[in-house]
């Protein structure tokens, strides 16, 4: 199934998320730590993948990489809330 999505949809972000977020569910953690470091690093502004990332740093023991990712992601979070309160505030 992996292999048939990445044929259909090469190198597309959503699958290779979907991919490492399956990965982390079977348990393999390094091959979610990979693909979402990855991820995240060509899409520095995917919140969930940074999301997912910090939940298998916290399962593999690295909880200053995990705390990393989750202030992250409360930075991605700051910005999206002032964007949208900034476009309430011009209309």
């Amino acid at each position: 199934m992996r292999h048939r999505a990445l044929q259909v949809r090469p190198n597309d972000i959503g699958v290779r998320y979907q991919i490492a977020a399956i990965a982390l569910h079977d348990g393999k953690l390094d091959a979610a730590r990979r693909e979402l470091e990855a991820l995240v690093k060509e899409v520095p502004a995917f919140t969930a993948a940074h999301v997912t990332l910090a939940t298998v740093y916290y399962r593999l023991k690295r909880k200053e990489d995990g705390d990393r990712e989750r202030s992250i992601v409360q930075k991605l979070n700051a910005e999206t809330q002032k964007k949208q309160q900034q476009g309430v505030n011009v209309k």
